[in-house]
């Protein structure tokens, strides 16, 4: 033959005589061909078999040596994810009763190469008393096929004396008389995982006692609204069981009059995050309704989307009552103290009224200025009445509006007003009414002489009144360009019973009072008083 069909033979062969050729078959296809050429006489049936037979062998030697590089490439990458894990494997033979494990696992566990008996014993005896029980309980269970797998958590002692958490899994691999003989499997170190999650199942535990015996009711919302989670504090301040309330919204226990508002507040508080003080008007049960007041944020998935709401609220029914109660005393009593103050008011001006009819009709000079000066006290008295009555505050006025009106009354006292000229600088704040009964009576005193004295034989004249307040002093400075004070005259000897009135007020100020003539060749007198507030 030829063998024409052939691509040729390498250089120096021998040629072909004859030629034996046969396939090797796997799953009805060719995987390969082997041939054998120029035996001396024809091929036979025979020789067909034998080269058949060559061909199978050399096909399994071919495909054992590619598991075989295959298994070594796995078992390396095993290795390598074993290692990652902090795992091992092992494995048991019940026929030998031994446990073999990799070298890398004793150094793990701190014990040298051999160290550690390779029998189910030996490791058994590593495994922490309270856990040797449940351990010996699941073997069993996998061993009478009761488990697919053999799993357990145990505690197992390093060499130094101390435990970590090893999760073993396992499975049988090979029976004889339908008996398992050796099971192979894998060990984990969880001792992280099993402190985090000890750690975390201990908060847990913390977070429910204190959720179910916590003293504010709470409630959780899903997006819509709807009830998810109540404590049993909430339980119990409204009246419901758990199955009343699950699964229903949240607006249907809101008065009528607030479901609205709290699609609206519902929406913001989505959007906002949080919530604090907000108040609504829950039923119980019964059918009355309590004030409750909201505090919560949102919870959050981790893509940041809704999850749900996490809310408190405290009973404020009875404090709501107390304060509607409070608050209804309060305009009681505003109204009753308004009646006071204005019959005080109308008896000042009734006595003021006397006090000018009396003088009126009086022809002693003496009597009539006498009569004037009280009246004014008076008319300085029901001035600052007249400021508490329209005042939001009987505890404070406005030191300015006081002042302005009381001199302007004071001035229009006296006949000789149109030629003297007032320049007022009053600061504008609030101060104690206390303190506005010796300040206004000061005021009044201080104006009164000033008009009865200062200017008599003078055509016209000048007052300047100053009040500022300096931090927490008031000082108030009194100024005329009048005749000034007489030659020699001493405040502490005076025997007037203005000035003895001004010094006693002053005292009762806790404050100072000077009064003085001007200096630089000036004409006139300065008086100045400073007290703190």
């Amino acid at each position: 033959n030829n063998l024409t069909h052939k691509k040729g033979l390498p250089a120096g062969h021998a040629p072909i005589i004859r030629e034996l050729v046969v396939p090797v078959f796997r799953n009805n296809k060719i995987k390969a061909i082997l041939g054998v050429g120029n035996k001396k006489t024809n091929y036979d049936e025979y020789d067909m078999k034998t080269i058949q037979l060559l061909a199978d062998l050399a096909w399994e030697t071919v495909e054992r040596k590619k598991n075989e590089l295959a298994l070594f490439e796995s078992e390396e990458k095993l290795q390598f994810a074993l290692i990652g894990a902090n795992a091992d494997s092992w494995e048991v033979d019940l026929r030998t009763n031994s446990c073999t494990f990799s070298k890398r696992w004793e150094q793990y566990m701190g014990y040298e190469e051999g160290e550690i008996p390779q029998t189910i014993d030996g490791v058994l005896s590593l495994i922490h008393p309270e856990d040797k029980a449940n351990n010996n309980e699941q073997l069993e269970k996998h061993l009478l096929g009761q488990s697919q797998i053999y799993e357990t958590t145990s505690r197992v002692c390093r060499k130094n004396g101390t435990y970590i958490w090893i999760l073993s899994r396992g499975k049988i691999v090979e029976w004889e008389n339908e008996k398992p003989v050796r099971l192979i499997g894998i060990n984990f170190d969880i001792t992280v995982q099993k402190i985090s999650n000890d750690a975390l199942k201990e908060s847990e535990k913390k977070f429910r006692a204190l959720y179910d015996n916590a003293p504010l009711s709470y409630q959780s919302l899903n997006e819509e609204g709807i009830f998810i989670d109540i404590n049993p504090t909430w339980l119990t301040t409204l009246g419901y069981s758990r199955g009343e309330v699950l699964g229903e919204k949240f607006s249907s226990l809101l008065h009528p009059d607030e479901r609205e508002s709290f699609t609206v507040r519902f929406s913001e508080f989505k959007r906002k995050g949080s919530v604090h003080n907000v108040e609504f008007r829950l039923r119980h049960k019964n059918g009355d309704y309590l004030n409750v007041s909201f505090e919560g944020c949102i919870g959050y998935n981790p893509d940041g989307s809704f999850k749900q709401t996490y809310c408190v609220f405290q009973n404020i029914t009875e404090k709501k009552k107390a304060e509607d109660e409070k608050n209804k005393q309060l305009v009681e009593k505003e109204i009753l103290l308004k009646e006071v103050h204005h019959r005080i008011k109308n008896n000042l001006g009734s006595i003021e009224n006397l006090l000018f009819l009396q003088s009126e009709m009086n022809t002693n000079p003496n009597v009539t200025s006498a009569l004037s000066e009280i009246k004014n006290y008076v008319t300085s008295m029901r001035v600052l009445y007249e400021k508490m009555l329209v005042s939001d505050s009987y505890a404070e006025i406005s030191i300015k509006d006081f002042l302005v009106s009381l001199i302007d009354i004071v001035r229009s006292l006296f006949p000789n007003r149109a030629s003297i000229r007032f320049d007022t600088q009053i600061d504008n704040f609030l101060i104690h009414s206390k303190l506005l009964f010796p300040l206004g009576t000061i005021v009044n005193e201080l104006l009164t002489n000033i008009m009865k004295h200062a200017f008599k034989n003078i055509s016209s004249g000048i007052v300047n009144i100053q009040l500022k307040r300096i931090a927490k002093q008031v000082v108030l400075t009194i100024e005329d360009n009048g005749q000034g004070l007489p030659q020699g005259f001493d405040i502490g000897n005076s025997q007037k019973f203005g000035l003895f009135l001004i010094e006693m007020l002053t005292e009762q100020l806790k404050g100072t009072f000077t009064i003085e003539n001007l200096s630089d060749g000036k004409s006139g007198t300065k008086s100045t008083l400073q007290f703190d507030i």
